[in-house]
Formats: C-alpha cells, sequence, structure tokens
C-alpha cells in the first residue's frame, strides 16, 4: 500500500484472479455461471438475476478458490454501499419495472470536518472546497430533490466551519448551471507534444568537490 505501483499491480493481479478462476471453474462445472461484476481495483459490484443459492454457491467457490484470496459479502435486495455510493433499487411510477438509483452512502465515523475557513492556507483554495465537494454529490446523487437536500445539510456543514454563506450560496448556483451528464463523462488527458525538454549531460567534473552542492547553494 502506498507504492507508486500499487494501484496498476493490484489491477493486474485481480484481473489475472479473475479470468483464472472462471475458467477453471467452467473447465470443472459446464453449468457454473459467472457473475458479470464491476470492480475498482478490488471492490466488486454486480447485479446477480439468478437465485440466492446459486450466488453462494459461486461465492464459497470462489472464497476456496485461492489460500491468499478472501472476499467478504455484502448482499441485499434493496440497497447496497460501494465506496462512497449507495445503489438504490427503484421502482418505476406506474409500471411493473425496477430502475436503479444512486445517493451518497456516508460512513458512521464521517464527522465532514472540512478545512476551517480561519486557517492560513491559500484563499484561492479555501473558496474552491465548497463547489469541489458539490461537484461530487451532483456525480453521486440520481435524485435532484435528493441532491438539493444533501447539499442544503453540506451548506450547514461548512457554515459550522466559518465558511461565508454568499460563497457557499455562489457554489449552489454555478453548481446547477452544470449538466450532471457531462460530468460522468470519462475525461480523457491530452498528451501534450509541445513540451520542452531539457536533458543535461552528466560530466564527472561537477561531481567533484561537491562542485554542484556548492553551485546550488550559490
Amino acid at each position: 500500500m502506498g507504492g507508486a505501483s500499487s494501484v496498476q499491480a493490484a489491477n493486474i493481479i485481480m484481473f489475472k484472479f479473475f479470468q483464472k478462476f472462471h475458467k477453471d471453474s467452467l473447465n470443472l462445472y459446464p453449468d457454473f455461471k459467472i457473475w458479470g461484476h464491476h470492480r475498482f481495483i478490488d471492490d466488486l459490484f454486480g447485479i446477480w438475476n439468478s437465485n440466492i443459492t446459486e450466488f453462494e454457491t459461486y461465492f464459497n467457490l470462489l472464497n476456496n478458490y485461492h489460500p491468499n484470496f478472501k472476499f467478504t459479502l455484502n448482499l441485499s435486495k434493496t440497497d447496497l454501499p460501494f465506496l462512497d455510493v449507495k445503489v438504490l433499487k427503484i421502482k418505476v411510477s406506474d409500471t411493473s419495472n425496477w430502475t436503479l438509483g444512486t445517493t451518497l452512502y456516508t460512513k458512521p465515523t464521517d464527522r465532514k470536518l472540512y478545512l476551517d475557513f480561519n486557517s492560513e492556507h491559500a484563499i484561492h483554495i479555501k473558496q474552491s472546497i465548497p463547489f469541489s465537494q458539490m461537484l461530487r454529490l451532483k456525480r453521486i446523487i440520481s435524485d435532484e430533490l435528493n441532491l438539493n437536500n444533501e447539499l442544503d445539510i453540506m451548506i450547514k456543514k461548512f457554515v459550522k466551519r466559518n465558511y461565508p454563506l454568499n460563497l457557499l450560496l455562489e457554489a449552489k448556483l454555478r453548481l446547477s448551471s452544470i449538466n450532471r451528464c457531462d460530468l460522468l463523462q470519462y475525461k480523457r488527458k491530452e498528451e501534450d507534444t509541445d513540451k520542452l525538454i531539457l536533458v543535461q549531460i552528466y560530466e564527472n567534473k561537477f561531481f567533484k568537490n561537491n562542485r554542484v552542492k556548492k553551485l546550488v547553494l550559490k
């Protein structure tokens, strides 16, 4: 944990683990049902459309597949937390159909101790925090009424941390002009091919007598 390559290593290992697990399970059990889950590093989320007994069988096979890989299960027919999102099963009005919605999931230990506005941080940092937190809410919460309620709660929390009310209301007004669909689009970074690259050739004369150190100190 904490290493520069930790996330990449975890992603590769989990991908290969499930690739091998599903292949071996299908070879042993021809009727084996693969769980079409989504994954964020080592956190898994998915919907199981068959009966619960079959999923319990799947989970037991998964947990006994390798001695170094153990999973915990959080199963629900109504709502489920995944990272900082709570996924809700919602019935579509006037129909027999169901859909999924999302709202904010907050851990019981979360005290909303935002950076105090009276801190010695640069003013542009303190001004940007409320808007960035409101953007996060708009990405997560699918229902407009629920979003407004959570925004009002957040504003009260920021006021307790000495943020000016007019700053918070301006951030909320700015948020209302942003389309949530745009926020959910993955933004790919464009490569900058016009970067100036500086190459310095190592010369032994700079190493002798700490010349580099002396030049830097000077």
